[in-house]
């Protein structure tokens, strides 16, 4: 469980610190503040990169620089960077983020307790394994492009417009559903096919819905919504999404019908109540609002907000409390709704 974060001088962010809670972490904030970044970031250092034949390097963590030299290539970098990350149970992983010309490289520190963790880990399997509790689902729709675009990165990953998180959602979808549906699908899997009204399948690396009348709709033909429940659907039917794991969802609301945006923030909190460290970016009042309004006192989320300031870069303010935060884009744009209508209907400001 990621338990704080910390950066110095990298992209938007010259000095912060976010303590952050175990269930549903929502950050908030205009664009340009580096929601989707900070997301990045963090799963970047959580996934390994790994081929065939490169266990040694995995175990020594290059997997990780690498990654994130990716992150950061083609950033306007002015000093050299830190992120870190802070786990339970006295964890740190520290990385240097060094421009040397136009390259980026990165210098990585970790506590003795993850060092030895590593090591010790023992084969590719097992890494793997801990690799596919980490998830990072993107704003853009990626299985309607799924053919032949990973066997693509191989021949062309210099040139390739999408990074590491956008190709790593369609890699994780495609894994073959378990056997018997997993404990925490058990309950949110039928509202997920109530709402795409069937269920997802794959055929020669093409997704599609499968509707209850039996008619086969290829994700390019579906709703972008749909799409959004079914990727949701195929990720908790085979096990990516399961207790203990982590997912980094960007709008999650994008292309969602408002009217679903309570039932979309219902399963939200369910996934934090069972085990899944959540971490999304959002751009939309009512999600936020909902996640507040239909939580209960025993779930632990936190509301971070994401602002510019006029002298050192990003800050962040953190509360329990969505209706709490100051610098609060979301609410402020909704307050000035509420004016702007009363002065058009009634011919005057409201005080």
């Amino acid at each position: 469980m990621i338990t704080k974060i910390e950066i110095e001088n990298l992209t938007v962010f010259d000095k912060l610190a976010i303590d952050l809670a175990s269930d549903l972490n929502v950050f908030i904030g205009r664009n340009g503040t580096g929601k989707t970044q900070l997301l990045k970031f963090i799963y970047m250092t959580l996934i390994p990169s790994v081929k065939r034949g490169d266990w040694e390097q995995a175990q020594l963590g290059v997997w990780e620089i690498n990654n994130l030299s990716k992150v950061f290539f083609g950033s306007k970098l002015t000093h050299d960077g830190i992120f870190k990350l802070f786990f339970d149970e006295d964890t740190v992983r520290s990385y240097q983020i060094k421009k040397n010309n136009d390259l980026i490289n990165v210098d990585s520190q970790f506590t003795n307790s993850y060092a030895e963790f590593i090591t010790n880990m023992g084969n590719l399997d097992v890494f793997r394994r801990i690799s596919k509790k980490n998830t990072f689902i993107p704003t853009k729709d990626m299985l309607s492009h799924s053919k032949g675009l990973l066997e693509m990165e191989e021949h062309y990953e210099k040139n390739m417009p999408f990074d590491r998180s956008h190709l790593d959602i369609i890699n994780k979808a495609r894994q073959w559903k378990l056997d018997k549906v997993p404990p925490l699908a058990t309950t949110i899997s039928p509202v997920l096919e109530d709402l795409m009204d069937g269920v997802v399948e794959v055929h020669n690396e093409v997704f599609y819905i499968k509707k209850r009348d039996g008619k086969l709709i290829p994700f390019d033909h579906e709703a972008e919504g749909i799409k959004r429940i079914g990727l949701l659907w195929q990720l908790l039917m085979n096990g990516n999404i399961t207790e203990g794991s982590v997912l980094l969802w960007d709008e999650p609301e994008s292309n969602i019908n408002p009217k679903l945006i309570p039932v979309l923030a219902e399963i939200i909190l369910e996934l934090g109540r069972s085990g899944v460290q959540i971490f999304v970016a959002t751009h939309d009042y009512l999600l936020s609002k909902y996640l507040e309004v239909l939580s209960s006192k025993k779930d632990k989320i936190l509301y971070h907000a994401l602002y510019h300031t006029t002298t050192d870069g990003v800050h962040c303010e953190t509360s329990e409390k969505f209706e709490h935060i100051i610098n609060n884009n979301l609410l402020n744009a909704m307050i000035k709704l509420y004016d702007d209508e009363v002065e058009k209907v009634m011919g005057c400001k409201r005080r």
